[in-house]
């Protein structure tokens, strides 16, 4: 496999106290709309970020004692794991470790549960090697790493997913028994007390922590119907009981509830901290992480200091980067003010999150503000479409929108977006040119280029030449006559009539829509067969136990087709190595018959018609683009990228020995560095190896003639032939009448936009 695991140990770099100003973000907005978390009084947060390397070798949880950070790290012996618990402090930049073993000298993997108590003890959960295997041990260590107690905690559960002391150094340990949540609790010197049960139908025990009262709380989530609830309470450890729920308490990801002085519970996700106070049970938005400067992803653990200031701590695993960040409130004239840009999204994800931070840190005019429309909470997809085209069409509508999962042609032809064209040609940092000509022109609706995506992979067909031919693309006609040809098999493997669907109408646009006219043609023959062919599917995809991979079965001839995902230049191996000589890239179906290769957009945004900040939107997109190279995990858009991807691709290097001579396997042959990741099943396998240059320009042949979908696999149009498509289905409709329906439901949303 590709990967490789650098087990090299970098020490934290001290810290003087002047370097604390080190960078500082002073981050608030001068625009109004939906500026949430409101900063339109006389304080705002801003940011302060100090250098900080943690060890690579560190792992799990964070505990806070005072000023100072701790955490486990972990270092892999030939005797075996030596583990320590490493600290580092704002004052004196970072603390000698402590050495973690057990005086038996029995050997035990330490999990990545940590706590510590107002002394500066701290607690893990570890698993100790006995005789009759392994057993779940709670550990507390004084701050010198003295063992305290060890407890064999194995006889009351097997699983621990969060760990919690209080003011008086008693443990709780919420876990699972029985498949219902629980929390255990432990005395000072180790001993077991009792369980608590919370009342969490359906749900789980998310968070929990100690308060500022000393007392320990948990946030719990359960599920009655309609949707999850989020509350908050008390564990009392005299009775074992938990208090009265609290309601209103924020969703969070963190699972660790973290103390604020002024009587509140602090917690986080991904984009937000909350504060949830105790008093009158009500919680709040603190500010939005991406606001200070901060990917709410890359947040690792946060602290409130006795200053009032919150400590947080990030880490990019991907980068192996860390940081920390120190917030404070300050008056709002001390902040620099930016103009805020509104970027829409059904749903963020860590790539969009990761340039617009990149962005603000780096522009002193702009400031980018993401506008989440999918609840969360809910995951109501139809909600979230119906408040961002309310948003669209009013004088709330964002300056960007991100077109993940959007029907991209029926917004484009109701005169929505920008025309990039004028922007491309007046930029300092771009030049038309740089680009795929190709990807140009499919984003390119009404002579208006509605985008450029920062990234594309590509989405085919492969079969077998002998049976679907060899030339590249076929008809919808075509493929249904193939499946005839076939009853035996199958034609994708495990397809249902869902899957099916979205098979047949990836590259038809043209067939039932006509985007020029808003014309369509879903009442037709041609769709009307469709329909048909999709109801021989069943309705959900069947995988038999003990059945053969799908390699061995297209090879058995039980299943005709097969859909590659191809991200990079090496993916087309994996088809190539299933059909082997006799195998053919045939695309999907399309109306005309031409090829049907789909081009998968990322970070593909477009500039609204409506917003009052184009300069900005474009400057965003701008520094996107411009920093797009060979090194994403996809397909990059500029040409240069594109070619120095091409040529690192076939670029045979090879393992080398200390003396710098060529490592060789059992057979002799050169070992090359990028070869050994291996696709496996039971019964069949595959070996990556450097790609060939005919595999390079076969690649290159498919992205001149991929094209996006003019409407997403999960938009507004599948959507409704699919929902409508099922009266047909469970024969509680004709064919006429259900083709009818989907006619004029889909008209009307192209009609209406």
């Amino acid at each position: 496999m590709r990967t490789g695991m650098n087990r090299k140990r970098h020490r934290m770099k001290g810290l003087l106290p002047g370097l604390i100003a080190l960078m500082v973000m002073l981050l608030a907005t001068s625009c109004s709309g939906d500026r949430e978390p409101d900063n339109s009084g006389s304080q705002v947060w801003v940011s302060e970020f100090l250098p900080f390397e943690l060890d690579e070798d560190s792992y799990g949880s964070m505990a806070f004692h005072g000023d100072a950070l701790y955490y486990i790290s972990c270092l892999q012996q030939e005797e075996g794991f030596s583990y320590r618990l490493s600290g580092y402090s704002l004052a004196d930049g970072p603390l000698p470790d402590v050495p973690l073993s057990r005086e038996d000298g029995k050997g035990m993997f330490i999990t990545s549960l940590l706590a510590m108590d107002a002394d500066g003890s701290f607690y893990v959960i570890a698993y100790v090697t006995e005789e009759d295997g392994s057993r779940m041990h709670l550990c507390r260590f004084d701050a010198e790493g003295k063992t305290v107690y060890d407890t064999d905690i194995s006889g009351e559960t097997d699983n621990a997913d969060l760990l919690a002391v209080d003011s008086m150094g008693r443990a709780y340990i919420s876990c699972s028994i029985s498949g219902r949540p629980c929390i255990l609790l432990y005395t000072p010197e180790g001993s077991f007390s009792g369980t608590t049960v919370p009342d969490v139908p359906n749900g789980r025990i998310s968070s929990m922590g100690r308060g500022p009262d000393g007392k320990v709380y948990a946030g719990c989530c359960s599920n009655s119907g309609g949707g999850d609830q989020y509350f908050l309470t008390e564990i009392d450890f005299d009775s074992a009981k938990t208090g009265e729920p609290c309601p209103g308490f924020p969703k969070g990801d963190s699972p660790v509830l973290i103390p604020c002085p002024e009587d509140s519970l602090l917690s986080y996700d991904r984009t937000t901290l909350y504060a949830y106070n105790l008093a009158d049970r009500k919680g709040e938005a603190l500010f939005d992480w991406l606001d200070q400067g901060i990917n709410g992803s890359h947040v690792a653990a946060v602290n409130v200091l006795e200053d009032g200031r919150i400590l947080a701590v990030t880490r990019d695993f991907s980068s192996g980067g860390s940081e920390l960040a120190l917030l404070k409130k300050v008056d709002i004239a001390q902040t620099a003010q930016k103009q805020t840009i509104i970027l829409g999204t059904l749903c963020s994800n860590s790539a969009l999150r990761g340039a617009v931070l990149e962005f603000n840190r780096g522009n002193d005019k702009y400031h980018i503000k993401i506008r989440e429309y999918l609840d969360p909470q809910t995951h109501d997809r139809t909600d979230a479409l119906i408040r961002m085209n309310n948003d669209i069409l009013s004088d709330d509508c964002p300056d960007l929108l991100d077109l993940a999962d959007l029907d991209l042609k029926a917004l484009a032809s109701k005169g929505l977006f920008e025309d990039l064209n004028a922007y491309l040609d007046s930029s300092c940092l771009l030049d038309r040119s740089d680009f795929l000509d190709s990807l140009l022109d499919s984003y390119t609706v009404g002579n208006k280029l509605i985008t450029i995506p920062s990234s594309f992979s590509l989405r085919t067909v492969f079969g077998w030449s002998a049976e679907a031919g060899d030339a590249y693309g076929w008809t919808l006609d075509g493929l249904m006559a193939y499946a005839d040809a076939h009853p035996e098999a199958e034609l994708f493997d495990n397809a249902s009539r869902s899957s099916m669907m979205q098979y047949l109408m990836a590259c038809n646009e043209d067939t039932f829509i006509d985007w020029s006219s808003g014309e369509c043609r879903f009442d037709s023959d041609a769709f009307r067969r469709l329909l048909k062919f999709t109801a021989r599917f069943p309705g959900e995809a069947q995988r038999n136990p003990g059945q053969p991979s799908t390699p061995v079965r297209i090879q058995n001839g039980e299943v005709l087709l097969y859909e590659a995902d191809i991200t990079d230049f090496d993916s087309i191996q994996l088809p190539l190595a299933i059909y082997g000589d006799a195998g053919t890239c045939i695309g999907f179906p399309s109306g005309d018959g031409s090829a049907g290769c789909i081009l998968v957009p990322y970070g593909a945004y477009a500039i609204t018609v409506k917003s009052d900040q184009k300069e900005g939107a474009w400057a965003f997109l701008e520094n996107l683009l411009a920093s797009a190279d060979s090194s994403s995990s996809f397909f990059p858009p500029l040409k240069a990228g594109l070619e120095a991807k091409a040529a690192d691709a076939v670029k045979a290097e090879y393992l080398t020995d200390e003396s710098g001579e060529i490592c060789l396997d059992g057979n002799g042959e050169p070992i090359p560095k990028n070869s050994g990741m291996t696709i496996s099943y039971p019964d069949w396998e595959y070996t990556y190896r450097t790609a060939s240059q005919d595999e390079v320009e076969t690649v290159l042949a498919l992205i001149d003639v991929a094209r996006p979908m003019p409407f997403s696999d999960t938009g507004e149009i599948i959507g409704i032939i699919s929902e409508e498509a099922e009266g047909y289905y469970q024969g509680q409709k004709t064919v006429d009448e259900v083709a009818e329906i989907i006619q004029n439901r889909i008209q009307l949303y192209i009609n209406e936009g």
